[in-house]
């Protein structure tokens, strides 16, 4: 396991494997994800290897830096904290924050006054699974047929997925037209939004005049082949032979 951790570039870390964790490590195997999970108990991580036997998973306390460490953290490009409390999930926030600054952080808040203190410790984003519910709830009551579509995306055997990709320093799509790129017709893929560097508006169905800048993020559905076909396509440096 460590020789196959040690491989890894740019995975995700996923601490706990309960009833939160395990919907988390579920899509990031259906969008052919790399990532390690920390869990303590041997009951969960049993299940989660009987569910998929190639995951890779440590036990052991998620709060230590041994685990951590374990896991790759400083390789690691985000990390999900999904342990049963608020101050377990604040403690491993902090510990986190610490060993690798630079990570993404989401964690899961019960009590969604903590939010506040998840941010300073750290956190990139919170979630609360109440939150979430009763906005699925309200959606299911105003919006039924959009649920349905986001339900049967997610069923989908393909794994179409909203995607997002991140225009890459030096890459040659910079200072060019999304109509001069022809991304739909050289891979299939649409355009369905974009959003600028640093800022938090998104523009939704970009006209073709939408011109490309470093740390624009372009927003796609797609299946996983897709979204690397993209990926690979946007990455490729300046002065090629596109």
């Amino acid at each position: 396991m460590k020789h196959a951790i040690q491989k890894f570039k740019a995975h995700y870390v996923v601490c706990g494997a309960g009833s939160t964790g395990v919907y988390l490590i579920e899509e990031l195997v259906a969008t052919n994800r790399e990532f390690v999970v920390i869990e303590q108990n041997s009951s969960a991580i049993a299940a989660l290897e009987k569910r998929y036997p190639k995951a890779l998973v440590i036990q052991g306390d998620a709060t230590t830096d041994d685990c951590l460490f374990h896991a790759g953290i400083e390789k690691a490009v985000g990390l999900a904290c999904t342990l049963d409390s608020d101050y377990a999930n604040l403690f491993l926030t902090v510990a986190v924050h610490r060993l690798n600054s630079n990570l993404r952080i989401i964690s899961k808040v019960v009590d969604v006054s903590h939010k506040a203190n998840f941010i300073s410790a750290g956190a990139s984003s919170v979630v609360s699974p109440s939150l979430i519910g009763g906005a699925r709830m309200s959606s299911e009551l105003l919006r039924p047929n959009v649920v349905t579509y986001m339900d049967d995306m997610l069923r989908d055997r393909r794994n179409v997925r909203v995607e997002e990709i991140l225009v890459p320093e030096n890459s040659w799509v910079i200072g060019r037209k999304l109509s001069d790129l022809q991304i739909n017709k050289r891979l299939g893929i649409q355009i369905i939004a974009v959003r600028e560097p640093n800022q938090r508006e998104i523009e939704y169905s970009p006209s073709g005049e939408y011109e490309c800048r470093e740390g624009s993020i372009l927003i796609i559905t797609a299946t996983p082949d897709k979204v690397e076909s993209l990926a690979q396509f946007v990455s490729e440096k300046r002065g090629g032979d596109r």
